[in-house]
């Protein structure tokens, strides 16, 4: 299920929708519906279909919020994306976020707002990442016991470290996501923030910084599709360092037994070969390195 569809379905379930006579069923039908055309991302056919039952249902109805949603999603990503269409789900996610529920609903239709205002959706769409600054701050006032809190405060930091000409800016970014994790180090958003302060820090030859939050990231989890990457980025950053000669062998043995396919494996295994003939006294393991599973051996 793609994330526009799990957002639909969560959109029913923090709302306590339950059909209760045959007009409500027939609606919550046509509901699902649509939500199978955003499945097979027919934005234009799902964005019809919601667009007729938010102007049929009463403005009381628990699921003319879920279809208003729904037509703002369709809208958003309908191809091409034009003006009116971000316009109409500009909108939709405002009135739902504004409607007085204060419901997770209206939480993610406030972040949503933000978005549109921070990307760029058409040609010639500017980027104002600073009018959503302030909106991502809302959603961490108005929610702050919800996880899209934390994502709220990613989008912050993103905000920000994207103003690369701004050098004050950036410094705001690095300091609001340094200063968030230290207070919600475990957040559900932790892993993506320690990836975006390592793509600061890497580039402006802060290795210590960089280790530090691969590092750190790694505990919470790393994104799955990379993970091979950023390990084998830990030990190469390691081995540069003085006294981090333990954390470069476990990342570089992480890169091989963990993620034998990512393409770095065979690097890192001859890394830890060079490590282990510079430092005969440290007793490094060497990884075998099988595809598909890997086997310690202590090196001689």
């Amino acid at each position: 299920m793609s994330w526009l569809a799990a957002a639909l379905w969560l959109a029913c379930v923090w709302c306590g929708v339950t059909p209760t006579h045959a007009s409500e069923a027939t609606a919550q039908e046509r509901l699902d519906e649509a939500s199978e055309l955003v499945v097979r991302f027919e934005f234009d056919a799902a964005r019809t279909a919601y667009a007729a039952l938010v102007s049929e249902l009463a403005p009381d109805d628990p699921l003319r919020r879920q279809a208003m949603f729904g037509q703002a999603v369709a809208a958003q990503h309908q191809q091409p994306p034009d003006p009116a269409l971000i316009s109409e789900a500009e909108r939709l996610f405002n009135e739902l976020a504004n409607d007085g529920t204060g419901d997770a609903l209206a939480a993610r239709s406030l972040l949503n707002t933000g978005r549109i205002l921070e990307i760029r959706d058409y040609r010639n769409d500017p980027e104002r990442p600073n009018d959503a600054i302030p909106v991502y701050r809302r959603v961490i006032a108005d929610y702050p016991d919800l996880p899209i809190a934390h994502e709220a405060a990613l989008r912050i930091g993103g905000a920000y470290l994207q103003q690369f000409a701004d050098p004050a800016a950036v410094a705001e970014g690095v300091a609001f996501l340094e200063s968030h994790l230290s207070q919600h180090p475990d957040n559900p958003f932790a892993g993506a923030m320690h990836l975006l302060l390592y793509d600061h820090y890497r580039p402006r030859d802060a290795a210590d910084d960089a280790l530090r939050h691969l590092v750190a990231g790694d505990a919470v989890g790393l994104p799955v599709s990379r993970v091979g990457e950023y390990y084998w980025q830990a030990g190469e950053i390691a081995s540069s360092l003085p006294g981090r000669l333990d954390t470069a062998v476990e990342f570089y043995t992480k890169t091989v037994v963990e993620t034998p396919s990512s393409g770095r494996a065979y690097q890192a295994l001859d890394r830890l070969r060079a490590l282990a003939a510079e430092h005969p006294d440290a007793n490094i393991e060497l990884p075998e390195f099988r595809f598909g599973r890997s086997a310690i051996t202590t090196a001689q």
